[in-house]
């Protein structure tokens, strides 16, 4: 992504709308020298910070993360509905073991529901930025704590059959570069499918504190554009899941029991400001999550 400064004295924005034509841009009235603290916090990930809020979150995870747990469903679902899962209903067998790595498993609920499936034969990994309950690693799986982004671009090509994820990407660097290594070390016939969220995710947020860091991610269709030719998009769907809370102060809750406010923690001023600006609709106050699926076949 490009950033351009509406306000620049050195290069008019006319030039660089034009020098970066062929690239994502976003544009702010800033001069030449940026806000770079703003672009940090907006721009970037603390990837540190994520695995501090999701570990702090692991024991109330599970009774809140309804949406997570209907959009596992969901990506396991349009798994079974290419034909090609539906063809070969285990992972692996005795004579073709298969590697099957899951990314940002967390919990284990979307493990939970491809577990059975998995083959003694296979070589399950489950991969994460922040440190699993032993209870959340199925047995037969492999768990390794590490950036993923990073851990991928370590493997030989052409030796995974199944790469997996639900609701963690969102947290990537760089979507392109992900979808790139997937394609690279994934097996002829192999299999990409994961679930994220839109950039207009928890619009409710956005409206009650406008000026908090919030996630940077492609929408269905710049993901669509970001495939390489290697990869055939055989599904993409957008879903929203819509919640309803009492007061603010339980969608504040809900965030800290689910690791969504892995970004920042506003300030207490903000807090009361976000309490008057939250939307209210029929008597409560509502949040709603919106979902991505793509699941991609290695050609």
């Amino acid at each position: 992504m490009a950033i351009l400064t509406t306000e620049d004295g050195i290069y008019p924005i006319a030039n660089q709308r034009k020098a970066w034509e062929s690239t994502p841009c976003a544009e702010y009235a800033w001069p030449h020298l940026p806000d770079f603290g703003y672009l940090l916090s907006h721009f970037f990930i603390d990837k540190q910070r994520v695995s501090q809020r999701f570990t702090e979150a692991a024991a109330s995870y599970d009774n809140n993360a309804s949406v997570q747990a209907a959009i596992a469903g969901d990506l396991w679902q349009e798994l079974g509905l290419t034909g090609w899962a539906a063809a070969h209903p285990r992972f692996t067998s005795s004579y073709n073991a298969s590697t099957v790595i899951e990314i940002g498993p967390g919990t284990g609920i979307f493990t939970s529901l491809y577990a059975p499936d998995i083959d003694a034969y296979c070589d399950w990994q489950l991969w994460d930025i922040a440190a699993l309950n032993p209870e959340a690693v199925k047995r037969g799986a492999c768990f390794k704590q590490c950036d993923a982004e990073m851990e991928i671009r370590r493997l030989a090509s052409g030796t995974v059959d199944y790469i997996l994820s639900n609701c963690a990407v969102q947290w990537f660097h760089s979507p392109s570069r992900f979808l790139e290594e997937c394609a690279r070390v994934l097996k002829p016939g192999g299999i990409l499918a994961f679930s994220t969220f839109d950039p207009e995710n928890l619009p409710e947020l956005r409206q009650a504190m406008p000026n908090v860091a919030t996630l940077t991610t492609p929408t269905l269709e710049a993901w669509q554009l970001m495939l390489p030719a290697e990869l055939e998009l055989l599904s993409a769907k957008r879903t929203d899941h819509p919640l309803l809370f009492s007061t603010p102060r339980d969608v504040l809750a809900h965030m800290r029991s689910t690791g969504v406010n892995a970004l920042s923690r506003p300030s207490l001023s903000s807090l009361h400001a976000f309490m008057d600006r939250y939307p209210r609709l029929y008597g409560g106050c509502p949040l709603t999550y919106i979902s991505l699926i793509l699941v991609m076949r290695r050609r």
